[in-house]
């Protein structure tokens, strides 16, 4: 049957090469954390941003555009008071 998942992963949980990849990544910064801040300080300032920049986005996850149509949420919130409204008129 196409379409009907019969093994693999469940469904969210991360592929365990990636797991194992980022955790021998961290164990190597975490060993060597002392020597990775006095290259990083050693740096140019510029060079020093670029590097703090490019590790973030393994930190932080990046923020991602958000479409937002105003007709839409008018058209809902007018629904939402027109609703609050019957409920006012009846005691």
């Amino acid at each position: 049957m196409k379409g009907v998942k019969t093994g693999g992963r469940v469904a969210g949980s991360q592929n365990k090469v990636t797991a194992d990849l980022r955790n021998t990544i961290k164990k190597i910064i975490e060993d060597n954390i002392e020597q990775v801040s006095v290259d990083i300080a050693s740096l140019s300032p510029k060079d020093r941003v670029a590097i703090i920049e490019k590790l973030l986005q393994y930190v932080i996850p990046k923020v991602q555009a958000v479409e937002f149509d105003a007709t839409k949420t008018i058209s809902t919130a007018a629904e939402l008071l027109r609703g609050m409204a019957k409920y006012d008129d009846n005691p």
